[in-house]
């Protein structure tokens, strides 16, 4: 395992989220808050991509016009509240929640339903002012929360009705705005953004194409519109987003639900980190865009290793140390799963039958350039690291906690992780993150994607 390899990469990753500047590349930071304020032949051009037929697939059906395992919402307006800011500041939470804006007696209120955030003024409840001259805060409700039919009960140790987390809705259009300046240099190309939880579903688009409720219960990030039947087009050209850029990045990410054994019910996710790097010692000005189309999955389901975490894929503990975990960690603030994906490409293939062979790590160098794709994999395109977290309430406990994908139930919570990526970025967003700040070895921080564009995922 490359120990070596995972430490410099998060050394370099700087996921000081909370900061909007750069981060050097020699940042000791490894705590995230859960919430923001390759050969000498990598420059070979691709040839017309093609993605292969799954074997076991059938025919592409006709795209449902319904959800193929809708969630059903089971939280009423909130009657109860708690304090979250006073007036003036960014009301920051986890979910969707019902949000007030109110006077010191809460007698006098303006209320909507927001997922994360919401920036505590008059002008974030759509110009609604409650008291006119009193002072003013904003509390939350409850975690909005529904149900969701497990078409197979008992899979995993799950129930036949899981209570999950309801998504954001996302947003309709595109998220940029121009803001000058670039990224700093440090030899090493980086980008980051966050993802809104956007559904829950027993769908994977890439290894279950077009058989609806036929995987294990995902948690998708991105694109709120994807299902089984999601394709290149549909992908691209439909739904929302819970993501930085909006519908500039339609992107679907998505990982194994975690859930309470006991319980019986999924975790809340904070809002997933994802990472577009130029990789270790790459030569970075090599990077080219990825192509529309492409899809990717990392780590490995069947990992049954509790000594040894998966070589790109672990977890992590927000308030203490407890190496590479190959399994969900004792933790007291949040639990982290990271997933390091593939970027070497065959420059042929979108996909593959296993959905990984078209796709492959660099062979790693300590050398400054010296990590190097294989010749079967020549494209270089840009290393994708998706960060999923999960608080832990305050006197609970991660011991019950499994992933929907672990199927052997004698082991410990954990060991099945991996992730899926599937492209839906406007292809001129992703050249400009890649010509702009990969390809220039720029850290371009959060959000801005360089050529003086920033991206952003809330209302402002």
């Amino acid at each position: 395992m490359l120990r070596s390899r995972q430490i410099a990469v998060w050394a370099v990753a700087c996921v000081a989220l909370a900061a909007t500047t750069a981060c050097s590349d020699s940042s000791n930071a490894v705590q995230a808050p859960s919430t923001p304020a390759t050969g000498d032949t990598s420059h070979t051009a691709p040839t017309t991509p093609t993605t292969p037929t799954t074997p076991s697939a059938p025919a592409n059906p006709a795209t449902p016009t319904t959800p193929t395992n809708p969630t059903t919402p089971t939280s009423p307006t909130s009657s109860s509240w708690t304090f979250c800011v006073n007036a003036g500041n960014v009301c920051l939470f986890d979910g969707l929640r019902d949000v007030r804006l109110a006077d010191a007696s809460g007698t006098r209120s303006v209320t909507q339903e927001a997922f994360h955030q919401v920036p505590c003024a008059v002008y974030g409840f759509d110009d609604q002012n409650p008291a006119p001259n009193a002072a003013l805060h904003c509390d939350v409700g409850a975690a909005k929360m529904g149900t969701i039919q497990n078409p197979q009960p008992g899979m995993a140790g799950m129930p036949a009705t899981l209570t999950v987390p309801m998504g954001s809705p996302g947003a309709p259009g595109p998220r940029s705005k121009k803001v000058g300046g670039s990224g700093v240099y440090s030899d090493f190309g980086a980008f980051r953004m966050q993802c809104s939880l956007a559904k829950f579903a027993f769908d994977d688009p890439i290894v279950y194409q077009n058989q609806p409720n036929a995987s294990h219960l995902h948690i998708f990030f991105g694109n709120t519109a994807v299902d089984a039947y999601s394709t290149t087009e549909s992908i691209t050209t439909t739904g929302n987003s819970t993501c930085s850029g909006g519908t500039l990045n339609r992107t679907a990410y998505w990982m194994p639900a975690v859930f309470d054994k006991v319980s019986g019910v999924a975790l809340m996710p904070a809002e997933a980190t994802i990472y577009y790097k130029s990789g270790l010692n790459v030569d970075y000005t090599k990077i080219q865009p990825m192509p529309t189309g492409l899809r990717i999955v990392a780590g490995d389901k069947s990992w049954s290793s509790t000594t040894k975490n998966q070589e790109h894929v672990w977890w992590e503990c927000t308030d203490k140390d407890v190496g590479f975990s190959s399994v969900i960690p004792n933790c007291g603030q949040s639990v982290r799963m990271l997933v390091i994906f593939p970027q070497c490409w065959d420059g042929k293939n979108l996909d593959s039958p296993d959905h990984k062979s078209h796709m492959a790590y660099p062979i790693y160098s300590n050398n400054r350039f010296g990590s190097k794709c294989p010749t079967t994999h020549p494209v270089v395109v840009p290393e994708i690291t998706e960060i999923f977290e999960f608080p832990v309430a305050k006197g609970a406990t991660t011991a019950n906690w499994r992933l929907s994908s672990d199927m052997d139930k004698s082991k410990p919570g954990g060991l099945s992780a991996h992730a899926d990526w599937l492209m839906g970025w406007d292809p001129t967003t992703m050249q400009t993150l890649v010509t702009q700040c990969l390809n220039k070895g720029l850290d371009c921080g959060v959000n801005f994607i360089g050529g003086g564009v920033e991206l952003y995922q809330f209302e402002q």
